[in-house]
C-alpha cells in the first residue's frame, strides 16, 4: 500500500516495511467517520465563499471563534429543515472486505 499511495517519495521510510503487502490493514484497525468543519491551514485566511471564513487561522480560539460566527455559517446548514436531516451527515451502510494475502 505505501507504493500503491506513491508514499515512498522524498526519502521517507516506510513504517509498515516488515508488514504484509496489505499493511497497514493487515492488522486490527479502526474506521473513524468525520464531518470536519474546517481547522488551519486547510482554507487561507483570505478564502472566499458568500459568508466569509468565521475564524483565522491566527486565532488562539479558532473554535470559539467559529462558533461565536453560527449566525454567518449556520442557516447554510438548513438545519430547520426536515429536523436536520439534510444537514446531518448520512451513512446508509459500510461495507468491508477481508483479502486474501
Amino acid at each position: 500500500m505505501w507504493q500503491f499511495g506513491e508514499l515512498d517519495k522524498d526519502g521517507v521510510e516506510n513504517p509498515w516495511a516488515a508488514g504484509t503487502k496489505m499493511a497497514p490493514f493487515d492488522q486490527e484497525f479502526f474506521l473513524i467517520m468525520n464531518v470536519a468543519i474546517g481547522g488551519t491551514g486547510f482554507f487561507p485566511d483570505k478564502f472566499v465563499s458568500p459568508t466569509g471564513k468565521p475564524w483565522q487561522d491566527k486565532s488562539e480560539f479558532t473554535a470559539r471563534d467559529f462558533w461565536n460566527a453560527r449566525g454567518q455559517w449556520y442557516p447554510t446548514w438548513n438545519a430547520d429543515k426536515n429536523n436536520g436531516e439534510d444537514a446531518a451527515m448520512q451513512v446508509d451502510y459500510i461495507r468491508v472486505w477481508k483479502l486474501k494475502p
